[in-house]
């Protein structure tokens, strides 16, 4: 356990200084088990998908999802000089995507281009443009929550760093502050002293902010995001992918008090009103792809704190109820749960079927 600890430790230490970036993508397209697998043709297949490529290699969910399926695919790169002459090629019944929030730069990509995908080119993709627009973007995902009305946790985003280090003036310690990028728990601070809100604002303004596992170049710079600390929070992951409602809770680890990132799930039936929740933000933005991550308090308040079209899935499922998977489906304005393996193999074939079938 020490050595494994001292190996984390040191990992951290040394990514301060040196960007791992080339060498961890490289250990990720080594482990890819469908690496150099970029086009299948199955005569029975009524449709042809593109898969954009994703240099962390996310996109192996559905390639192998796809070959399960028997249904053709070309794998395309967006970061390539050719990426529009590819994507013309072929006559694609649609573009399916695991965007990429590891970056600014890779996400801007995504950004841009797929807009063009599918506002000039006119070809559908999955998950829709404006749910891959708020992924990893915790400025857009909060804006866009509280501008449809939507109980968001108290938040404060400071483009000025002078107001910024008066927060302090009107707000009590302690405080949550999150870099815009970073997932699984990652770039996110939690501050309680006076000093160290002030040093990070300071930061914030003139070197940045970044998240554990990136590059040493900080990306988050020029503003700061921050947010009321909760206590005593239980958060569940509230998931969406077509018409199938999925919940669980996330456990917080003992070691790092975070939630995100623990990996440790609790299996209680989800609260209908926390369905419903789920139900009202997917219905107003259109999102067939989507997890809304809910802190409650113990007082029985919900507060949305992030949306993402796609996740880390560590498990098979995505809910149990009595010890049994399945998925929540809405009939006649209530809530059935069926029983089933619904989401397997990171959920990309449950994702992939539904996208199907919009195009029938």
């Amino acid at each position: 356990m020490k050595t494994n600890t001292l190996k984390v430790k040191l990992n951290r230490l040394i990514r301060n200084y040196v960007d791992l970036t080339k060498r961890d993508i490289r250990k990720r397209i080594l482990a890819n088990p469908v690496k150099g697998v970029d086009s299948k043709r199955y005569p029975q297949s009524e449709y042809l998908l593109g898969i954009i490529y994703e240099p962390y290699q996310y996109h192996q969910h559905f390639v192998k999802a796809c070959i399960q399926l028997k249904i053709s695919f070309d794998v395309i790169d967006l970061h390539s000089n050719e990426w529009l002459e590819d994507i013309q090629k072929q006559n694609y019944d649609g573009v399916l995507i695991w965007p990429n929030g590891t970056n600014e730069y890779l996400k801007m990509v995504y950004d841009s281009r797929l807009k063009l995908i599918t506002e000039v080119l006119n070809i559908p993709i999955f998950p829709d443009y404006n749910a891959i627009w708020l992924y990893e973007n915790k400025i857009r995902g909060y804006d866009w929550l509280h501008a449809n009305g939507f109980p968001t946790v108290k938040t404060h985003v400071y483009f000025n760093k002078e107001k910024a280090l008066k927060h302090l003036e009107t707000h009590s310690l302690p405080f949550v502050i999150k870099t815009n990028l970073g997932a699984s728990g990652k770039g996110v601070y939690i501050i309680k002293t006076k000093s160290d809100f002030n040093k990070i604002v300071r930061k914030s303004f003139t070197h940045g902010l970044r998240s554990s596992s990136t590059s040493p170049f900080a990306e988050s710079r020029g503003y700061i995001f921050i947010q009321e600390f909760l206590e005593n929070i239980i958060e569940w992951r509230m998931v969406r992918i077509g018409d199938a409602f999925f919940g669980h809770q996330k456990l917080m680890d003992d070691g790092t008090h975070k939630h995100s990132g623990s990996l440790l799930k609790g299996w209680e039936r989800p609260p209908y009103e926390l369905v419903d929740l789920l139900y009202s933000i997917t219905e107003k933005g259109s999102f067939k792809s989507m997890n809304a991550d809910v802190f409650a308090t113990p007082d029985g308040s919900f507060y949305v704190n992030e949306l993402h079209t796609v996740f880390g899935q560590s498990t098979q499922e995505l809910m149990r109820v009595d010890g049994k998977p399945g998925r929540y489906k809405r009939e006649n304005e209530k809530w059935v749960f069926e029983e089933g393996d619904f989401v397997p193999g990171h959920s990309a074939a449950a994702r992939i079927n539904y996208f199907l079938s919009t195009l029938k």
